[in-house]
């Protein structure tokens, strides 16, 4: 009976077991892979990543795969989000055709867009969300017992289709509430190994529930300090500090071939605390600074927990550094930001105003590019592109 190599089985193991860094002592130690698709602990953002993985306080277009009450909040001021696709080498020390890919799409409306001329302080809005993640192991050899004839190939993956509901509330406080249903499918190979029939194909559902508060302080006592007297142009700040929580990867056992000996999902809580600080001119930012902090538990076999930090520096809301922490191995990125371009033309009276519409349509734009590495253990090298565009 033909069967595919142990080195394909192998290997497969080995990633999933450095699936969020871990070294093997380390995997034995906490039990992490007791778990079924632990493709879903993993970060593709580079934004976060390059914060040391901090990612459930963050509010941008990726905000649906990891925390759907950030998506809430997003949609307070934006009505279209796309996270591009993004392909990522994992484990590149490893093989050249593991890869991690990412992308996904948000909708939403707020009562600031739909009543742009309506001065109440009170703002809600309602977004819906698809992403998709997958993690493609490669391809592997099927060969006959004892023989190094190919006789096929099979192609191993894991991935995950996210659908997405998020509710923002903005009343001084801004808080966002949300909920995802993860529809999850496993084929990690043909057939069954050695003894076992069937096939190495698994499927299943899972939930994630996030909630993230934001509290504007420079809202509450706004503070201007113009130029000159009657002059257009003031400094102010920002000051808003963030707290967010998510439970993810919530659901039934997953068995592949015997139902007796099915595996948990890797379900998980992240805790997270968030300061943002800034200076600004006007409309536009001149210098801003972000500190996070994110404490991960385990929430199946032996209860485990880490706690990652991470920074980010922005220069005219255009240019940012971050770097953290993450499972004590070092992080870094740069980030680019279209928006930080326009808000400047904007406060020197550079956008033109004659047609309402298209005037507001690019006030609201945004595209944006981030980059992170990962140095060290079993993620050195790792690299992280992503673009995304937003309106």
């Amino acid at each position: 009976m033909m069967r595919y190599s142990k080195t394909s089985v192998v290997f497969i193991l080995c990633v999933m077991a450095n699936m969020t860094g871990f070294d093997r002592a380390h995997s034995e130690e906490s039990d992490i892979s007791n778990a079924a698709v632990l493709f879903l602990l993993v970060t593709n953002s580079p934004r976060a990543n390059a914060m040391g993985g901090c990612i459930v306080n963050l509010v941008d277009e990726q905000a649906a795969l990891h925390n759907p009450g950030a998506l809430g909040l997003f949609h307070l001021n934006k009505t279209i989000g796309v996270s591009f696709p993004n392909n990522t080498k994992w484990l590149p020390e490893l093989a050249d055709d593991l890869r991690l890919k990412t992308w996904g799409i948000s909708v939403g409306v707020s009562e600031r867009q739909v009543r742009p001329s309506h001065k109440r302080r009170l703002n809600w809005s309602i977004a819906l969300a698809y992403s998709r993640t997958k993690m493609d192991y490669g391809r592997f050899a099927i060969t006959e017992p004892n023989s190094p004839e190919v006789l096929g190939y099979f192609d191993s993956w894991d991935k995950a289709d996210y659908y997405s509901i998020g509710i923002g509330i903005e009343y001084f406080l801004r808080l966002g509430v949300g909920y995802t249903h993860k529809k999850i499918e496993s084929h990690l190979a043909d057939f069954g190994s050695g003894s076992e029939s069937g096939a190495g194909s698994a499927s299943g559902t899972a939930h994630d529930f996030g909630i993230i508060a934001e509290l504007p302080f420079s809202e509450l006592v706004p503070h201007k300090i113009y130029l000159r007297e009657s002059d257009k142009y003031f400094f102010h700040y920002d000051l808003t500090p963030s707290f967010a929580y998510v439970q993810a990867n919530i659901g039934d056992d997953i068995a592949y071939i015997d139902a007796s000996q099915a595996d948990p999902l890797p379900q998980i809580s992240r805790t997270g605390v968030s300061l943002y600080t800034a200076i600004n001119l006007s409309n536009s930012v001149l210098s801003s600074w972000r500190f996070v902090l994110e404490t991960e538990r385990y929430l199946y076999s032996r209860p485990d927990k880490m706690t990652n930090t991470g920074y980010e520096i922005g220069f005219f809301g255009t240019i940012y550094y971050r770097a953290g922490t993450y499972r004590e191995v070092d992080t870094y990125g740069l980030g680019f930001r279209l928006q930080g371009v326009i808000s400047w033309l904007d406060t020197f009276g550079k956008l033109g105003s004659e047609n309402r519409f298209l005037s507001q349509l690019v006030r609201n734009l945004d595209l944006s590019y981030d980059f992170a590495k990962y140095d060290g253990s079993a993620l050195s090298d790792k690299k992280f592109f992503k673009l995304s565009l937003s309106l």
